[in-house]
């Protein structure tokens, strides 16, 4: 009992071991979403605002690039998904024309593409 203990613990401490790291994030980021395309990493909104990043995590060299504005403006604790080359926003909270907090139920198709000449 006490070695299969022992060797389950070492297996999951070796798991660990696997992880790689990445390129810090290009601004502070919480409260965000974030999506996965193949081997790409998208992150955007929350603290970032209205930004959304990119990472490659195959490249040689690694480095996160920016993407074009999201047009729905900024908001906290969005979620996301990628589908057929776009980011589907969904929801999330931030504040309305008039000011005010506001829990969104809005739906955005966002096409991320690079800055031209930033990166």
């Amino acid at each position: 009992m006490n070695k299969t203990i022992t060797a389950l613990a070492i297996m999951m401490a070796s798991f660990a071991a696997n992880a790689s790291v990445l390129p810090e994030t290009p601004v502070p980021f919480k409260s965000g979403t974030g999506a996965i395309d193949n081997d790409t990493v998208y992150i955007g909104l929350g603290s970032a605002g209205t930004a959304w990043y990119k990472l490659d995590t195959q490249a040689k060299d690694k480095k996160w690039t920016a993407l074009a504005a999201f047009p729905g403006g900024p908001r906290d604790q969005a979620t996301s998904a990628f589908i057929d080359g776009n980011l589907y926003v969904f929801g999330g909270i931030g504040k309305n024309s008039k000011g005010l907090t506001q829990v969104f139920n809005d739906v955005h198709k966002y096409n991320p593409k690079p800055i031209v000449g930033l990166n």
